[in-house]
């Protein structure tokens, strides 16, 4: 069977293919804005290293499958180490201009605008639409999640702002009623402190475990829930394959199919689902606790 109809590459492709409408639509609405010529091209470039990977894909079709596991996250990567990823004055930052709305659809609306702004949905819904083995998806959005954040987000009318401030302490009173539980496992909880220095620290506390969420742990979880390890039968072949490479590949090679299946049970990827939920409460919990410190 010819490579290309093999389902996972006719999603890859797919995959791509969104991201380049995506990304032709916010060239529309930046020529359209925008007032500086650096505002128009920076989102064609993104533009162009979309459409560039996606011909890659369809004139190599074969060359991309034999590499997938480490070219996806590695474009991924790629588009995090561009200079205009993470800036407030450009491309997606430009939503963060817009100051919040009151109501509760426009709560949502807001952060929705706010997860696009800071470059998480779109890291978010990528990871939905191509998946990744657990260790590539940690390593990936590990460095996209640092790569991604900028403190000056806190400085934007859309967390800046009163109403933004008022919400963004309803979420730390809801998150520290929700990490109670953990006290009697983990007695710092009982002692952090009750209010934040001023406005500034608690966007930060908010908004960065906020932008964990999104840009590192839901897509983790996605990945690692989802992903199937191979059978016994498969992984002795795949393990014989693995030991006849030499050298350095070879144990890069074991290396990560111990780590993959590692983090598949570490997460909780066979359990069951009240497990999995579990898992999730302890990790998102403690990460709150991280950034309340």
């Amino acid at each position: 069977m010819w490579l290309g109809w093999h389902p996972t590459l006719r999603g890859d492709i797919r995959a791509q293919f969104s991201a380049v409408l995506f990304q032709l639509i916010i060239v529309r609405k930046q020529w359209a804005r925008a007032s500086t010529v650096e505002a128009r091209l920076v989102p064609t470039l993104s533009l162009a290293y979309f459409s560039s990977f996606l011909l890659f894909m369809l004139v190599c079709p074969k060359l991309y499958w034999r590499n997938r596991t480490w070219l996806l996250p590695l474009q991924m990567v790629g588009i995090a180490l561009t200079p205009w990823h993470n800036r407030v004055d450009a491309a997606l930052g430009l939503l963060l201009s817009q100051p919040p709305q009151p109501g509760p659809v426009s709560c949502f609306r807001d952060v929705v605008r706010i997860a696009a702004g800071t470059r998480g949905i779109t890291m978010l819904i990528w990871t939905c639409l191509v998946m990744h083995p657990p260790l590539a998806a940690l390593l990936a959005h590990a460095a996209i999640t640092l790569l991604a954040w900028n403190p000056l987000y806190c400085s934007t009318a859309a967390l800046a702002s009163p109403l933004s401030v008022q919400r963004q302490a309803a979420l730390a009173r809801l998150l520290d009623a929700l990490c109670m539980p953990l006290a009697a496992v983990q007695p710092i909880v009982g002692q952090l402190p009750t209010t934040f220095q001023d406005d500034h620290a608690l966007c930060m506390a908010t908004t960065g475990w906020f932008h964990i969420l999104i840009q590192l742990l839901a897509p983790l979880f996605y990945n690692v829930w989802l992903w199937r390890p191979l059978p016994r039968s498969s992984t002795a072949a795949a393990d014989g394959l693995q030991a006849s490479c030499s050298g350095v590949l070879g144990l890069v090679q074991r290396g990560a199919a111990a780590c993959d299946r590692t983090l598949h049970r570490a997460l909780g990827g066979g359990a069951s689902w009240p497990v999995r939920l579990a898992v999730a409460y302890y990790v998102l919990a403690n990460a709150w606790l991280i950034f309340r410190v």
